[in-house]
């Protein structure tokens, strides 16, 4: 059973010594709960393992979870952008209790990033719900850091201006 789409890595076969057969290299690299193995051997009926849980390592890296999308310059970005404190494996660091902070990485027109750029996150997860960048520009990049951990670039993102709203014809001068 793979609940969590983990990939069994370490000796998956061994010889039995005195009727056992011991693991002990074995590693799963996904979070999840209800993991079970299952034991095969020539001549023999297979069984399988009781129930059991791998839970996520600490916090090493941080990956944006929800990317920043283009938005109107000074007004905020949505969705919110979302920032995951990560394992080496990628799995949410749950445990983790660093401020994760945003900033501009790229920037090709000058913007001010302004809205809460300081997020602790909740069960590993920190939310930018009211970024903003108050320049119009192409190919602007995000950058999040944490104290200790390694961070994260998001992907490109353009801010526009407002459109205006187009002049009605009764509005324009006759010719």
């Amino acid at each position: 059973v793979n609940p969590g789409g983990g990939t069994l890595s370490g000796t998956k076969t061994a010889n039995a010594s005195a009727g056992v057969a011991t693991f002990s290299t074995l590693s799963i690299d996904k979070a999840g709960t209800g993991y079970r193995l299952a034991a095969t051997a020539a001549g023999l009926a297979p069984d399988t393992s009781s129930a059991f849980s791998i839970n996520a390592g600490t916090a090493t890296r941080l990956a944006f979870t929800v990317q920043p999308s283009s938005a109107v310059a000074g007004v905020a970005i949505s969705p919110a952008v979302r920032v995951t404190a990560q394992d080496n494996f990628g799995n949410t660091a749950t445990g983790f209790a660093g401020t994760i902070t945003m900033a501009i990485a790229n920037n090709p027109a000058g913007g001010v990033l302004s809205g809460t750029i300081a997020v602790a996150p909740v069960s590993g997860v920190s939310v930018f719900s009211n970024l903003m960048i108050n320049q119009p520009g192409t190919g602007y990049t995000l950058r999040a850091t944490a104290t200790g951990l390694t961070l994260a670039t998001s992907s490109a993102f353009n801010i526009t201006l407002v459109a205006s709203p187009p002049i009605p014809a009764a509005s324009l001068p006759r010719q």
